[in-house]
């Protein structure tokens, strides 16, 4: 017996239970916080429709990930909060995560600040602050 027209296709890889677990990753702090960042993307492509120049685009993208990695490390439970709060500040001096003018000063473009504003940080050992993403 064949499905009915517009059914959604039966066999290996295709059953409704397997898309349901394929799509119910779980939702935690970090992944939230990594999709809010991905966003950043899609503000990246409507400001260079609108003909926005490379270092107003890295400005505002940059502003906003400074914004979401403030907001994400409030939400973080003690004592990872404090950690990550001393590392970011050792490494950056700033709490809140390196500044323009710090980027600029390591000698990183407008395109590689917008890149790397809109690209989640890594997850390695003894790498946990959210905003740790900028090389």
């Amino acid at each position: 017996m064949t499905a009915p027209r517009g059914a959604p296709p039966q066999g290996p890889g295709s059953s409704p239970e397997r898309e349901t677990a394929r799509s119910a990753r779980p939702t935690t702090l970090r992944s939230r916080y990594e999709d809010a960042v991905r966003a950043l993307q899609q503000q990246v492509a409507a400001m260079r429709r609108d003909s926005l120049s490379a270092e107003a685009i890295a400005r505002a993208v940059h502003a906003e990930r400074r914004r979401l990695a403030v907001h994400f490390k409030d939400l973080t439970p003690e004592p990872d909060r404090t950690r990550i709060r001393e590392r970011t500040l050792q490494v950056y001096g700033r709490p809140d995560g390196p500044s323009i003018a710090f980027l600029r000063a390591q000698g990183k473009s407008w395109e590689a600040i917008i890149e790397s504003a809109t690209r989640p940080g890594r997850m390695d050992e003894g790498r946990s602050d959210p905003a740790d993403d900028r090389d």
